[in-house]
């Protein structure tokens, strides 16, 4: 849109013209990217400021894993469940990265990472692995539009199964 029909649009409508909307928490952008950078990028470096807060806490390694469950871990999910937009799972790696740092204080690590995020039952503290609950994330939304048992989705994208979203994962377009 250009600027003169940004300006007759606002002109006619009386209302203003922004690129960028918060909604629920969530900047909603016209592009992926920007959603990227207004919403997860901005969260992990909030994030990173707490770690750092909380780094210099005498915290000890449950404590800390107990830290990432209960206070980073739901800021992330709630962005992943609502915009599954990362398609670099590089992310996830510096994301562990600076879990790691702080969970070990900035010291070596003394156990891998794996067995942190390993169940309880097998030896594990059950550190979140945010690539796995990305994975999920998306996964869960393929189950719902495969089976279509939600009937608010069915609601939201329309009855028909010929007509409807999906009928593009079946037929071919015409």
């Amino acid at each position: 849109m250009t600027k003169a029909e940004q300006q007759g649009l606002e002109n006619t409508t009386q209302c203003e013209v922004v690129n960028k909307v918060k909604y629920l928490g969530i900047w909603i952008t016209g592009k992926n990217i920007d959603l990227y950078n207004n919403n997860y990028l901005v969260l992990w470096k909030s994030i990173e400021n707490d770690l750092k807060n909380w780094g210099n806490m005498n915290l000890s390694l449950f404590g800390r894993i107990a830290t990432i469950k209960m206070n980073i871990l739901p800021r992330v999910l709630y962005l992943m469940q609502n915009i599954p937009i990362i398609t670099n799972m590089k992310v996830f790696e510096m994301w562990q990265k600076e879990i790691n740092k702080f969970i070990w204080a900035n010291k070596k690590p003394r156990i891998k990472t794996k067995i942190l995020q390993d169940d309880i039952k097998r030896g594990g503290l059950q550190l979140p692995n945010f690539k796995l609950y990305f994975e999920t994330i998306c996964l869960t939304w393929i189950k719902e539009w495969w089976t279509l048992d939600n009937k608010k989705i069915l609601n939201l994208e329309g009855f028909n199964k010929i007509f409807g979203w999906h009928a593009y994962l079946f037929y071919e377009k015409e």
